[in-house]
């Protein structure tokens, strides 16, 4: 169940950054939705995983958040510090 979730995380992460490509305001505005994704999505979450798991499910929503986090916060980070190139037509 935690290597789904963390694969789904890595997936998501993922494609939030190949969309993203050489568009600093984009990555910039994704980096913020993943990190309030990641806090406001394990309370309404969790007691789905708490009766379907028990206690590993909430482990494995934990470390899926946090996956999502450091997603989040690394785009964030990549979108406030890339260089974007000029196009020349």
């Amino acid at each position: 169940m935690v290597l789904v979730l963390i694969l789904i995380a890595i997936l998501i992460v993922g494609i939030c950054l190949v969309v993203t490509k050489k568009n600093k305001r984009a990555r910039v505005m994704v980096g913020i939705v993943l990190i309030l994704f990641s806090f406001l999505n394990y309370p309404v979450i969790s007691p789905f995983f708490i009766r379907w798991n028990g206690l590993e499910g909430t482990v494995s929503l934990i470390i899926f958040n946090l996956v999502v986090l450091l997603g989040g916060i690394t785009t964030l980070s990549m979108g406030v510090l890339c260089i974007v190139q000029s196009r020349k037509y």
